[in-house]
C-alpha cells in the first residue's frame, strides 16, 4: 500500500469556483445532501484542479457551504469540463439536457441551434438528433452528442418533419412521443402519402389513438384514419409488408 493523494480541509469557501459549462445545480439534490448530513456527515472529498474549479462535488460542495461544515478535497492537476463529464457519465448522472445546456453555456454553435430546434418542436433529445442527422427515429442518444461533436447536417429536411408533427399536435396531446414519431416518419417516406390530407381526417379522428403506446399499436390506426371514407381501390398502404 502506498500514498497516491493529499486529502486537504478547509472552511475557505472562496477559493473554489465551478467549472464553466459543468451541468446546472439540482437545489433539491442539494436539500437531500443536506438533510443526509445533518444526520450524519461523512466526509467524501471532492475533486479540483489546480485551480480549485470543482470537477466533482459540486452538490456536495454547495451543501457543505451552505451547513458552513468544512471541505474535504483532492487535487488533481490538468483536469477539465471533459473528465466532469466523463466521470459523471460512468455514474450515469448526466442526462441528454446536462450535455445540451454544458456545450450551449460554452458557445457551442451546433448545440445553440440544437437547442433552439428542440424548444420550437417539442419533440425528445433521440428524435431530435435523429431528425437533424438525417437518421430514422427511434434509436438512443448519439456518443458525438455527449461528447460535443455533434454536427447538424439535416436541417431543412428535419425542420420539414418536425414542422409537419407540429401540426399534427394542434389535434394530438401525443405528438412528440417517440413511438408515434417513429409512425409518422414511416408514413413520410411513403410517395403516396399527402399530409394535408391526413389532417383533414386526424382532426376529426385523433380519440382513436386513446390507449394506443407502441408503433405496432399506432401505425395501423394512423392507416386507418388516413384511408377513411375512400374507395378501396385508392387505399394507400402505409403500415410495413
Amino acid at each position: 500500500m502506498k500514498k497516491v493523494n493529499q486529502v486537504y480541509m478547509t472552511n475557505d469557501y472562496d477559493m473554489f469556483s465551478f467549472i464553466s459549462g459543468n451541468r446546472d445545480v439540482n437545489l433539491l439534490h442539494v436539500e437531500r445532501l443536506k438533510k443526509s448530513m445533518n444526520v450524519k456527515y461523512i466526509p467524501v472529498p471532492i475533486i479540483v484542479n489546480q485551480k480549485h474549479q470543482i470537477i466533482d462535488g459540486q452538490h456536495r460542495f454547495i451543501a457543505l457551504k451552505s451547513l458552513k461544515m468544512p471541505i474535504y478535497f483532492v487535487v488533481e492537476k490538468d483536469l477539465d469540463l471533459k473528465d466532469v463529464q466523463r466521470l459523471n457519465t460512468h455514474s450515469s448522472n448526466w442526462t441528454a439536457d446536462d450535455y445540451m445546456k454544458s456545450y450551449c453555456n460554452l458557445g457551442y454553435e451546433e448545440y445553440l441551434k440544437y437547442r433552439e430546434f428542440k424548444n420550437e418542436y417539442g419533440l425528445c433529445h433521440s428524435d431530435t438528433q435523429a431528425l437533424l442527422t438525417g437518421n430514422n427515429v427511434g434509436g438512443g442518444q448519439s456518443n458525438a452528442f455527449n461528447d460535443g461533436y455533434f454536427k447538424i447536417t439535416h436541417l431543412k429536411e428535419g425542420t420539414e418533419i418536425a414542422k409537419k408533427m407540429l401540426a399534427i399536435g394542434a389535434f394530438y396531446d401525443g405528438y412528440a412521443r417517440q413511438s408515434f414519431v417513429k409512425s409518422m416518419q414511416i408514413c413520410f417516406d411513403n410517395p403516396e402519402y399527402n399530409h394535408n390530407e391526413f389532417l383533414k381526417r386526424f382532426k376529426s379522428q385523433s380519440y382513436k389513438l386513446m390507449g394506443r403506446s407502441t408503433y405496432g399499436e399506432i401505425l395501423p390506426v394512423i392507416e386507418e384514419i388516413y384511408n377513411y371514407n375512400r374507395p378501396h381501390a385508392s387505399r394507400v398502404r402505409l403500415t410495413l409488408l
